[in-house]
């Protein structure tokens, strides 16, 4: 069974850095994945800062230090050289001076801009010429916005330490009041396992969702979370690109080093059904949708909601819904105008929603609803119209063709009225053009081409024929 979720990015995507600034080189010694956004400003964004203890492994050499001199360097525009004087150690760095290139940030790439006099802790890549690079994705920040990285720095400069597995628990869902997903907060009370080849250990979460396990013994470890009661990780039913990733291993060997976990459980709930057609079959692969009670009056384009779709037998199962009250039914994420049909169809197979089923989910609901028959919608609308002049004069004679898969006239009654009988899902144009005498001379004169959407239901058109000026 196949699920639609709403819009929104997902919380264990990462926005990467989107460098225009810095060389290939550059990007690729610092292995920052770069992507362009099609938006105007293709502005930088860094994936989620890494801990400290993780990230002064993953790249070729970390201090603090204080610049002392910025100078451009010849053989590659716009980079500059920055020389700085070592504060403090931490690896790949056997010196007191230390020259590092970096672009400086011009508000789209993702330079680094540095300022003479000023502390910084230093996270570099080696560039393939051996030149050390950085910029704002890799770590680097001004010394006194950097406590973390400083403490580190003396840690690991100190007696050898176990490594560290932690990590937070966060209950993170579709929102179906605004778009997107909301964030609940850290889920208290989860179940962590951390299992390693040489040691294992477990506990629970905090409130505020966090765990901690330091001063293990190096090597690999295995990280499995088990929400509380009333939440669990993402699965069937909804589909495997829906699914939580499923347990990592992460390899830990260097001294103090340490590997940062994200889990996202959502709320435990499922509403299920069989939705049949007007003459009571299966409705297979028919899209049906979930909203919140409180969006049956909106008007925009698009409202929040969830979408799944049936399965051979006409079955449907939300999974995963947030505790709320909602409606379910057909067409709902998209209310039409009123010039067009409304076929918004809400359980039990109504049409009006102060008497639709309203469905209220809890952490744990296993809702099972009544079948839902579609309604028998109109295959065909009536289209009423009348050509006349702009000067209120009727074109009783006026030729009118209705344009679609195929041209045709449309006869006029003796007041210049007419009337169609079109099929709901085609769109069709219809023009007009006559003649007439205006002070002694003859005149032609033509229509705008109007249109008749997919949905427009039963109308009237104007037809209207422009006098020459």
């Amino acid at each position: 069974m196949h699920s639609i979720r709403s819009a929104g990015a997902h919380p264990e995507s990462l926005a990467w850095c989107q460098n225009h600034g810095m060389t290939r080189a550059v990007v690729i010694a610092l292995s920052i994945v770069c992507v362009l956004d099609a938006s105007p400003a293709n502005a930088c964004t860094c994936a989620p800062p890494r801990a400290a203890c993780n990230q002064f492994w993953q790249v070729a050499a970390v201090f603090a230090g204080r610049v002392t001199q910025i100078a451009p360097v010849p053989e590659r525009p716009g980079i500059l050289a920055v020389r700085f004087a070592v504060e403090q150690r931490g690896r790949g760095v056997d010196s007191e001076t230390v020259v590092v290139e970096s672009a400086p940030q011009d508000g789209v790439n993702c330079g680094y801009t540095f300022r003479v006099g000023e502390s910084y802790v230093v996270y570099a890549g080696a560039a393939p010429g051996g030149q050390l690079t950085t910029n704002m994705c890799s770590g680097t920040k001004l010394a006194k916005d950097a406590a973390a990285d400083l403490a580190f720095l003396k840690e690991v400069a100190g007696p050898p330490r176990g490594v560290r597995v932690f990590g937070h628990v966060r209950r993170i869902e579709e929102d179906l009041v605004s778009f997107g997903r909301r964030d609940y907060g850290g889920v208290a009370g989860a179940r962590v396992e951390v299992i390693g080849d040489r040691a294992s250990r477990e506990g629970t979460t905090g409130q505020d969702g966090s765990y901690d396990f330091s001063d293990l013994p190096p090597g690999r470890y295995t990280v499995t979370v088990t929400p509380p009661k009333g939440l669990a990780l993402a699965g069937p039913p909804l589909p495997r690109e829906q699914h939580h990733p499923p347990p990592r291993s992460v390899t830990l060997t260097n001294p103090s080093e340490c590997a940062e976990t994200w889990t996202w459980p959502r709320t435990d709930s499922q509403i299920s059904g069989v939705l049949r057609n007007a003459d009571g079959s299966a409705a297979d692969e028919e899209v049906i949708d979930l909203i919140a009670v409180s969006s049956v009056t909106r008007v925009d384009k698009v409202i929040p909601h969830v979408s799944v779709r049936t399965g051979a037998d006409g079955r449907f199962t939300f999974a995963f819904i947030p505790p709320g009250t909602y409606l379910v039914g057909v067409n709902l994420g998209n209310p039409p105008p009123a010039s067009q049909l409304d076929r918004r169809s809400y359980h039990p197979g109504v049409t009006d929603p102060p008497t639709a089923t309203k469905v209220t989910v809890d952490a744990g609901s296993r809702i099972e609803l009544a079948p839902f028959k579609l309604q028998d919608w109109p295959l065909v609308r009536r289209i009423s119209g009348t050509v006349m002049w702009s000067d209120g004069v009727p074109a009783t004679d006026a030729t009118v063709t209705i344009f679609g898969a195929a041209s045709e006239r449309v006869p006029l009654d003796s007041a210049g009225r007419f009337t169609l009988t079109l099929p709901y899902g085609a769109q069709f144009w219809v023009n007009a053009r006559a003649s007439r005498a205006v002070n002694g001379v003859r005149v032609q004169g033509n229509s705008s081409p109007l249109t008749i959407g997919r949905n427009d239901r039963d109308g009237e058109l104007s037809v209207v024929l422009k006098l020459p000026r």
